[in-house]
C-alpha cells in the first residue's frame, strides 16, 4: 500500500433555533427540516463513540468532505470542532472542506464563520488546490460550494474547472480528486434531485473525463454510498461515502465512512458500516 486515508462526510450537527431573528432567509427551512426530520436521523450522541472506532483503525490520514453543521450555526460549527479534536486526540490527522450545509445563509459566507472554525484544518490556499497525504500522494481538492437562496445546488466555475484539470494533469498517471458535491447525478445507488446537483458538474465531469489520469472522484452530499466506475469516462471512479452517523433505513444501517487504500496500480475502497449495533467492512 503506497498510501490511505479515511473519507468521512456530511456529519450534520444540528440545532434547533428558537430566535425568530436567527431564523431569516433560508435558515428557517432548514430549521423546520431540523425538526421533522434531521434531529431523529442524525443522533448526535453516537459521534463520540464512533470516533473511538474510527481511531483504533491503523489510518494516519482522515479527509472530511463537510456538512459538519445543518444550518450553519456557531453550536454546530463548536460540535464539529469538538468531533476534529477527538479524532486529533486519537492520533489522526485532519484535513476538510466546506459542505452546502456549511455555507447556509449569506451571512455566515460574508462573515467567514466555518473558516473562522475550521483554518487550521483546511488548505492555505484558495481551492481548487493540490495537497499530500502522509506518504506523499497527491490529491486535488476542489471548491463546489456557496449559499442560496432556497436550494441546495453547487457551484464550480469554468475558471475553476480549467485550474482543476491543470491540477490533475499534473500528478502522476494515477490520482484523487476530492469535493463535497459529485459529479454523477444518478449512480445505481441515488439519483441526485435537480435543486441539489452541482452546477457545471457535466462540464467537470467531462473535462477530468478528457485527460489521460485513471482518478478516484471522492466526495459526499448524497447521504449514499456508491463505488462505479463512469460509464461514459472510464478512467473515473466515483466514490461517495454515506453520511457518518447518519440512521439509513434504505440500507439498514446507522453510520457510514470509507477507508481508502491506493495502491501503484489500483484504489481499494473499504466501507465501514454500523449495523445492527456493531461495525463491519465490506
Amino acid at each position: 500500500m503506497r498510501d490511505a486515508f479515511i473519507h468521512i462526510t456530511d456529519l450534520h450537527f444540528w440545532e434547533i433555533v428558537f430566535n425568530p431573528l436567527r431564523l431569516l432567509g433560508k435558515r428557517a427551512i432548514g430549521n423546520m427540516n431540523v425538526i421533522l426530520k434531521r434531529r431523529h436521523d442524525f443522533l448526535m450522541e453516537r459521534a463520540e463513540e464512533y470516533v473511538a472506532y474510527v481511531n483504533s483503525l491503523d489510518v494516519e490520514q482522515v479527509i472530511i468532505t463537510g456538512d459538519f453543521a445543518s444550518t450553519a450555526t456557531h453550536n454546530e460549527f463548536k460540535r464539529g470542532v469538538e468531533f476534529i479534536r477527538l479524532l486529533e486526540a486519537g492520533g489522526k490527522k485532519v484535513s476538510v472542506i466546506p459542505g452546502n450545509h456549511d455555507v447556509y445563509t449569506f451571512i455566515s459566507v460574508r462573515k467567514k464563520v466555518f473558516e473562522s472554525y475550521y483554518s487550521e484544518w483546511m488548505p492555505n490556499q484558495p481551492l481548487p488546490c493540490t495537497q499530500t497525504l502522509p506518504n506523499g500522494t497527491p490529491y486535488v481538492f476542489i471548491p463546489t460550494v456557496c449559499a442560496n437562496k432556497l436550494s441546495s445546488k453547487g457551484t464550480i466555475s469554468r475558471a475553476e474547472i480549467a485550474s482543476t484539470v491543470r491540477q490533475v494533469e499534473a500528478l502522476p498517471a494515477r490520482g484523487l480528486v476530492i469535493g463535497h458535491y459529485p459529479i454523477l447525478n444518478k449512480s445505481l445507488a441515488y439519483k441526485v434531485n435537480k435543486n441539489r446537483q452541482l452546477r457545471n458538474a457535466d462540464d467537470l465531469r467531462e473535462a477530468l473525463g478528457e485527460t489521460d489520469k485513471e482518478m478516484l472522484y471522492v466526495c459526499g452530499h448524497v447521504h449514499r454510498f456508491s463505488d462505479e466506475v463512469d460509464s461514459k469516462y472510464s478512467n473515473i471512479r466515483h466514490l461517495t461515502t454515506g453520511a457518518f452517523f447518519r440512521t439509513a433505513p434504505e440500507s439498514n444501517s446507522d453510520g457510514d465512512f470509507s477507508v481508502v487504500e491506493i495502491e501503484d496500480d489500483d484504489f481499494q475502497i473499504n466501507r465501514h458500516v454500523h449495523r445492527d449495533g456493531s461495525w463491519v467492512s465490506e
